[in-house]
């Protein structure tokens, strides 16, 4: 019985010692999240602010894409701590005047990388959705499409309708995806050469699947498809 206590007391010891652990781990991942935002704002900022004054200069272009990629990075990790604190409340959204925001976000990124956007968007096509969540999803798919593209290629984007279901598609040209079943797996990486944290896909997939967001997932002769087909809007004329 005293060998029973005893190994009880150890095991209560462990646990409670693994539970402050997580807690301080948890707590200095958020004030290091938080923390981040600041610096990251400033310098995106001012380089707005130095393009809008200046020619453009391309040393600067390549630090204005590598700090966008960071700043992808900041977002994933900080609905990745609020995601199950925080209401993610529903809207009508503009997708197609969103998408082009994004669009617009990352063309520095693209061409930083010997890359071209061509868009094809089709207008006033809306969605009720979370925007904050729909960031997360069109921003990952992007920045995806960017970092796996060969060089020297176009990255199609697309926005219409099929059976009035707004149905949203990004298509680049790069090695083809091996195991697309594994891709939304966290922490897996179709390419270890480039690398990547592996949680981008998925909290796309964990949110597609909270509100029903069909996804497809293509990969053929070199071109790689992600596709999103949501739920149209019903009586969407009222």
């Amino acid at each position: 019985e005293n060998k029973v206590l005893q190994k009880t007391k150890k095991i209560q010891k462990a646990k409670e010692y693994v539970e402050e652990l997580l807690e301080k781990q948890d707590k200095f991942v958020k004030n290091a999240i938080h923390e981040i935002n600041t610096p990251l704002t400033i310098i995106l900022t001012n380089i707005e602010l130095y393009n809008f004054k200046n020619p453009k200069n391309r040393y600067l272009t390549k630090i204005e894409a590598a700090v966008k990629i960071i700043h992808n990075i900041y977002n994933d990790l900080s609905y990745l701590v609020k995601k199950d604190r925080v209401e993610y409340k529903k809207e009508i959204l503009d997708f197609s005047s969103f998408l082009k925001t994004r669009v617009d976000f990352f063309d520095e990124v693209a061409r930083a990388n010997m890359l071209e956007f061509v868009s094809d968007i089709k207008e006033d096509v809306k969605i009720f959705f979370n925007e904050i969540q729909l960031q997360r999803i069109c921003d990952n798919n992007i920045s995806n499409a960017i970092k796996y593209s060969f060089e020297n290629e176009k990255i199609y984007i697309r926005l219409y309708k099929r059976d009035e279901n707004p149905v949203f598609e990004v298509v680049n040209k790069g090695e083809e995806i091996a195991s697309p079943n594994k891709l939304f797996e966290r922490f897996y990486r179709g390419d270890n050469a480039r690398g990547g944290f592996g949680i981008g896909l998925n909290l796309v997939k964990e949110i597609c699947d909270k509100n029903g967001v069909k996804v497809e997932v293509l990969s053929k002769n070199s071109f790689n498809t992600f596709r999103y087909i949501f739920n149209r809007i019903e009586n969407e004329d009222t």
